[in-house]
């Protein structure tokens, strides 16, 4: 329960933590099935409190969606806490492009490339790439 009173843990990440500090795997997994039952550990409440504080941050939703799966978040939990469609996204890829390299658009072509792979690294997609780079900022 101490862990669980800092921060929120996906049930994956919780059994992995309790077996490293030595607890036995099949107590482990009764311990967190549990906390899951009572509502203690979920793993909706963490992808949506991980997907508002990484975009946040200014990363995109491939790489959240990417650290999700390896705390072992289920695929159709990070569906439904992670909209791929969401407008969103694209001005969140034109805000960290701006904070990165200030307001003005690329104008030549290497410059348009070289922001297109920081917010390619930062985890965002074609589509908000193309509308991060483009638009004008307002």
């Amino acid at each position: 329960m101490s862990l669980l009173a800092r921060r929120d843990y996906s049930c994956y990440e919780l059994t992995e933590r309790l077996r490293t500090r030595g607890y036995p795997a099949d107590e482990t997994d009764e311990v967190v099935a549990r906390l899951a039952l009572e509502n203690a550990v979920s793993d909706s409440r963490y992808g949506s409190e991980r997907v508002r504080v990484r975009s946040a941050q200014g990363v995109g939703p491939l790489r959240i969606r990417a650290e999700l799966q390896a705390k072992g978040v289920a695929g159709e939990v990070i569906a439904a806490v992670l909209d791929m469609g969401d407008p969103e996204w694209g001005e969140r890829a034109c805000l960290a492009r701006c904070k990165r390299f200030g307001e003005a658009r690329p104008t030549d072509r290497s410059e348009r490339a070289r922001q297109s792979r920081f917010l390619q690294t930062r985890g965002f997609s074609r589509e908000h790439i193309i509308f991060a780079v483009s638009a004008p900022r307002t």
